[in-house]
């Protein structure tokens, strides 16, 4: 499967799962906190999929944890889902640092 191809079926599978993301998250401030960070990690993906700055291996594992981190902050583990979130935003802050 081509980069761009794998990328495509990795973002379809993100843009799939927002709805009942959203649904779950309503209410606490943890919860809406959980929510900036997914948005803010979920647009950083986005963009380094669309520019192709990162290998687009690199860019799905990053929309694996992406996920990983909407699960735990689903299952009211906001602390740890904010702390993957935190550690996905660095992770690709470096790996495009080093590019």
């Amino acid at each position: 499967m081509s980069g761009r191809r794998f990328l495509g079926v990795v973002f379809v599978v993100l843009m799939q799962s927002l709805p009942g993301f959203s649904a779950a998250l309503a209410g606490s401030a943890a919860a809406k906190a959980c929510a900036a960070h997914d948005l803010l990690a979920f647009g950083l993906i986005e963009k380094h999929g669309e520019d192709q700055s990162l290998p687009p291996q690199l860019v799905a594992d990053a929309a694996m944890k992406l996920l990983s981190a909407r699960v735990t902050c689903r299952d009211g583990r906001d602390a740890e889902a904010i702390a993957l979130y935190t550690d996905l935003g660095t992770s690709l802050a470096a790996a495009a640092g080093r590019r």
